[in-house]
């Protein structure tokens, strides 16, 4: 613990917040403050669709467990509608779409309850780093880094962005500036997709990406997580090709897988 207090809604939490419009609609006020580039911060938008989707849920037991998320359009600050739809529910698995405006966002997701099934646990090995108390957290916010950023902590252990690396990864710690009172599923998607792409570590200079497509799972229940640590985070370029390129990015704590992710990039200069 390093003494930082909890509060009701983190800035994350605020900036994602859904009103109830009617039965499986909601709106929300998409703020300023948040951009990457010109527009949002993906891991927000996909955070507010995860956050419709967990609010629509028939079945409280049910967790999401895998989603994916096509980044169709630009989406600014403005007032925004997200409508979510439930596509089917079996026995003990239920599968959701929610669409953010005019098909600006659209993410699908999977929800089951947890089983017990007599199966061999099977899971990667963690990566090895030193204890995060042991690294200073790196700053990243304006003019160096997107407006979003300034609501993250970075702990890095390289490589650094631009250090022109013969290798495309990316590692450390990352956490909200201001803890959450819980982790859940939208709060891990904006982790996720807050640090920088392991291409960075390659080049020299700062080159303009997009996120495409978005693809996360989760193995653990988000809100058993301690708020007050951050998450191990380790990343790696995956492929490249034209302006095109994958990453593959996972989470862990304690030595457990969190959520892993995929990410299909394209460069935009």
């Amino acid at each position: 613990m390093d003494g930082r207090g909890k509060q009701e809604d983190s800035p994350f939490r605020r900036a994602r917040a859904l009103r109830v419009l009617g039965e499986d609609r909601y709106g929300l006020q998409l703020p300023a403050g948040w951009e990457q580039g010109r527009f949002l911060f993906g891991g927000l938008v996909i955070g507010a669709a995860l956050g419709a989707i967990q609010h629509s849920k028939r079945s409280p037991a049910r967790r999401i467990r895998s989603m994916t998320a096509m980044l169709c359009g630009p989406v600014t600050a403005a007032e925004a509608e997200l409508r979510v739809r439930l596509l089917r529910a079996g026995k003990r698995v239920s599968f959701y779409q929610a669409d953010l405006g005019e098909i600006r966002v659209a993410c699908s997701a999977a929800l089951a309850e947890p089983r017990d099934i007599d199966l061999p646990r099977v899971q990667p090995e963690p990566p090895a780093e030193r204890s995060w108390q042991e690294v200073e957290p790196v700053p990243v916010a304006p003019p160096i880094g997107p407006p979003f950023a300034r609501h993250y902590e970075y702990r890095s252990t390289g490589p650094l962005p631009f250090s022109k690396s013969d290798s495309a990864t990316a590692s450390g710690w990352i956490r909200e500036q201001e803890p959450p009172v819980e982790l859940d599923a939208p709060a891990l998607a904006g982790m996720l997709d807050a640090w920088w792409p392991a291409l960075y570590a390659m080049v020299d200079r700062p080159r303009a990406t997009a996120t495409m497509t978005f693809q996360m799972q989760i193995f653990v229940d988000p809100a058993e997580l301690p708020v007050s640590e951050p998450l191990q985070y380790q990343a790696r370029l995956q492929a490249s090709c034209h302006n095109f390129f994958t990453e593959h990015r996972a989470l862990w704590h304690a030595g457990r897988p969190v959520a892993f992710n995929q990410q299909c990039f394209s460069v935009l200069d």
